[in-house]
């Protein structure tokens, strides 16, 4: 087992070049340009989406906004970036199945691999190598917004404020985390109901070395 005060395992800490940050739109086109995450080959796992689950969704998703049209302008801007998306050239919209299923292939392949070189890189015994992985929901008060004000909450301040709480731990070898919303509706019987409202999400996989200080 890893000893309190024993270095980190060493390993490639950056990715893009970047040691702490979000992928910006650079980023994520390179990752889709790779048109193997359109297809089915690896990696697969329970439950996978299968390619062509992807495509009827997409088209499905055009259908749908279209009829949509008339009360809301912006949903034809929409369908026709999703209508237009070829995997030679992605829309990379976050609307797509297409492209976040691909963008999900690309994220599980690279978590993987940087899980096999930490724990490839830590100290192995019969106790176990000194880190663990776990999954992370992170759900903070500032990150609800009434329903059409979701707009009104400042995900860069929430990602600064998560990033600098996961560093100043020094229990975190890596995170890999992706914001996530959701809306809540809340029943009367709930102790905080009735409400509907917004709430912002940080999810994602962490690898620690001692998850009581997190």
């Amino acid at each position: 087992m890893r000893r309190r005060g024993d270095p980190l395992p060493e390993f490639d800490r950056t990715l893009f070049g970047k040691q702490y940050g979000a992928l910006d739109d650079a980023d994520v086109a390179q990752i889709l340009s790779d048109k193997g995450l359109y297809g089915d080959g690896p990696p697969r796992w329970r439950r996978a989406p299968w390619a062509q689950d992807a495509i009827d969704k997409r088209i499905a998703a055009v259908e749908r906004l279209h009829r949509f049209s008339q009360k809301n302008l912006r949903a034809v801007g929409v369908a026709m970036v999703l209508e237009k998306c070829l995997p030679a050239l992605p829309c990379m919209s976050g609307g797509c199945p297409e492209c976040c299923r691909g963008f999900q292939r690309w994220w599980i392949s690279a978590i993987k691999k940087l899980i096999q070189q930490v724990v490839a890189g830590a100290s192995v015994s019969r106790n176990g190598t000194g880190v663990e992985i776990i999954v992370l929901n992170w759900v903070m008060p500032d990150g609800q917004a009434p329903l059409g004000g979701l707009g009104g909450v400042d995900i860069a301040a929430l990602l600064e404020k998560c990033q600098k709480a996961l560093i100043a731990s020094g229990v975190v070898v890596f995170a890999a985390l992706a914001v996530d919303t959701s809306v809540n509706d809340l029943p009367k019987d709930h102790r905080c109901g009735p409400a509907i409202f917004w709430q912002v999400h940080l999810g994602g996989v962490l690898c620690v070395t001692d998850r009581e200080k997190l």
